[in-house]
């Protein structure tokens, strides 16, 4: 399952979990927010035993695994260093509601020498490091990550883009591109599998405005589908030769359309820049802009939506010092402190919290 992590500091109720800063340039620890992707992580096991993470195609690793305060880079998904992930067993932790973890690339058992910096850890400033796995600040809550809010506007239309496949509510649709004419995009609606929406397919959503809550599918395999979209994960700068176009509905437009995306201006420092996770259209024309044209129009409804909102979990456990039980599992029975301990994610989508 998808998971968040939440830093021991913040404790499991502030739910401050650890995610992207806004530049996509480096890790951060972000107010609880369920409509970012930024804030999922999937948890999964390598070929060595231990332990990749990634979110947004993007790993936590590289830089100098021995030296403290070490801020953590970020890195391919395919370059994610990898963690031992166990109970944590920091200073001061044992007695806290909920589980702890530590995350470390070299020890799967407690080390409290000054020279062994090689877990993840949150300074007072927010900034993600390596330090000593017995540190109090150096441990994290796991909660299980279900679903993902996607918030449509009044236009009815928004973009889609997400890195794991999700489930769409039956009153939400998703839109590939047919062809396009002089001033029009034409669109087809894509016939989904119960709704299944595969990872990396980046798409046209149509519905009514409102919350909808994407079901996280962290077990589908599904090749993503060829939508004529190109799309986002985390925030993404767009060269100036791309002719690229953008979901908006401007003052007077009577509904959304594709507008190209501003060039950037002589002597300017801004750059062109889209939202994590969208979809966008990049055109071989150079119109102003392009009208949509759905061959079949999402059902209108006149009923308010409501959004089921994922639940945040954890466990108490009395568990002895220095065992390692399960992730998924509620048992409270303590194991001897061994490399064959490490915990077992066999739900990979998680939220990070200290």
């Amino acid at each position: 399952m998808p998971q968040k992590l939440i830093p021991n500091q913040h404790t499991i109720n502030s739910k401050q979990f650890l995610s992207f800063d806004a530049d996509a340039a480096r890790l951060d620890v972000g107010t609880a927010n369920t409509t970012s992707a930024s804030q999922i992580w999937k948890i999964t096991q390598t070929t060595d035993g231990k332990y990749a993470l990634t979110s947004q195609g993007k790993g936590l690793g590289g830089g100098d695994l021995g030296k403290v305060d070490q801020v953590v880079p970020i890195t391919d998904a395919s370059e994610a260093t990898t963690f031992y992930v166990r109970r944590g067993l920091a200073e001061g932790t044992l007695d806290k509601e909920g589980l702890l973890w530590s995350f470390d690339h070299t020890f799967d058992c407690i080390s409290n020498w000054e020279y062994h910096s090689t877990a993840l850890n949150l300074t007072a400033d927010n900034d993600v490091t390596y330090m000593q796995n017995y540190h109090p600040s150096s441990v994290w809550y796991i909660i299980p990550a279900t679903s993902l809010d996607l918030t449509v506007g009044s236009a009815g239309y928004a973009t889609l883009n997400l890195p794991f496949a999700v489930a769409l509510p039956k009153e939400v649709s998703a839109y590939s591109i047919a062809n396009e004419t002089a001033d029009a995009i034409v669109l087809n609606k894509l016939a989904l599998n119960d709704g299944v929406l595969p990872a990396n397919t980046p798409v046209l959503i149509a519905t009514n405005s409102g919350t909808y809550a994407l079901t996280l599918l962290p077990d589908n395999t599904d090749e993503a589908i060829e939508t004529g979209f190109e799309g986002t994960l985390l925030s993404e700068e767009i060269a100036d030769d791309v002719n690229a176009y953008i979901l908006s509905q401007k003052e007077g437009d009577a509904t959304a359309k594709f507008y190209a995306l501003a060039q950037q201006q002589e002597g300017s420092n801004s750059v062109r820049t889209l939202p994590e996770n969208k979809a966008y259209y990049v055109s071989p024309l150079a119109g102003a802009a392009f009208s949509l044209k759905l061959d079949t129009p999402p059902p209108a409804s006149t009923t308010p939506l409501s959004t089921h909102k994922a639940t945040d979990n954890s466990t108490t456990s009395t568990d002895a010092p220095c065992s390692t039980p399960p992730l998924a599992s509620t048992s409270k029975t303590a194991k001897p402190c061994s490399s064959k301990n490490n915990i077992n994610i066999s739900t990979p989508i998680n939220h990070l919290s200290l």
